[in-house]
């Protein structure tokens, strides 16, 4: 696994992490400053992990923040997408939205009545088909 977790995007990612485990402190996390070794072994310290389950979840995580910065990024494309499919959100919707996948499903939730899995089902087939 990768030494540098994010390459300058530690701090990003830091709250993330925190959200994920909260019994890591935010001096838990100045000491980490990216390197997953050192997360690894908090999270074993504090968790009880394994180290590959540890490694797994960091995994885990890191894939999250990337598909969310990734549609965050690239909302306008999306944004499109979500047009032709969702027709009964408006343009003031979409702009509330602004790439944050949450406010998206929460729409839809909304003008749609889907439950929150199946909203976000729908929204992770739309980023699958932007990937191609």
């Amino acid at each position: 696994m990768n030494k540098d977790i994010f390459e300058g995007k530690w701090e990003q990612f830091k709250g993330e992490v925190q959200k994920r485990w909260g019994k890591l402190t935010n001096d838990d996390l100045d000491v980490v400053k990216g390197d997953v070794r050192i997360l690894v072994g908090q999270l074993q310290e504090k968790y009880g992990m394994t180290k590959e389950a540890a490694e797994k979840a960091i995994e885990d995580l890191k894939e999250q923040h990337t598909n969310k910065e990734m549609f965050e990024e690239k909302w306008e494309q999306f944004k499109t997408e979500v047009q032709k499919r969702w027709d009964k959100l408006t343009n003031e919707d979409l702009d509330a939205v602004k790439g944050n996948v949450k406010v998206l499903v929460e729409k839809l939730q909304e003008k749609y009545g889907m439950t929150k899995e199946a909203a976000e089902k729908a929204i992770n087939d739309i980023k699958e088909k932007m990937k191609k």
